[in-house]
């Protein structure tokens, strides 16, 4: 029988004790079960790119509404991670949220708009990989605060 994999993962995927006992403690809720799928894929990926792209869905699941979503985050990331964690330059965007949203993001999502990321560019990958653990930290409280779905 063949063995299936996803080509943005390394052939399986790596289950960590505590995504398997989430995973048993949502059942059959879609929101929850489609967040922890995504944060697995997010968790198990070789694309910082695509591991980016995982997280931002677990916090769009959890917090539908932008300026919701925006508020959260401005008020939360400060909270979970060191401060050379944040981004220190953020360009023209006004805060935190719109910084990991349009120049993160809508730029690894999006080429019809200026900016966009070039996945073969070294500076452009080197500045996704400085704000992915803040989206994945991100994710895991959307999914523990806002969604209830224990610590993973």
């Amino acid at each position: 029988m063949p063995m299936t994999w996803a080509p943005r993962l390394s052939g399986g995927t790596l289950l960590s004790k505590d995504i398997v006992q989430a995973m048993q403690s949502v059942g059959k809720n879609e929101a929850d079960s489609l967040a922890l799928a995504f944060f697995k894929k997010g968790k198990n990926s070789n694309s910082v790119f695509y591991e980016y792209l995982n997280y931002w869905k677990v916090i769009e699941i959890a917090i539908p509404e932008k300026a919701n979503r925006w508020g959260w985050i401005n008020s939360t990331a400060v909270k979970l991670v060191r401060p050379e964690d944040i981004p220190s330059d953020l360009g023209t965007a006004k805060s935190i949220a719109e910084y990991l949203d349009y120049y993160c993001r809508s730029a690894i999502a999006h080429v019809f708009r200026k900016p966009y990321i070039n996945p073969d560019n070294f500076d452009d990958s080197r500045r996704i990989s400085k704000h992915v653990f803040l989206v994945e930290e991100l994710a895991r409280n959307a999914m523990q605060d806002v969604m209830g779905i224990k610590r993973l």
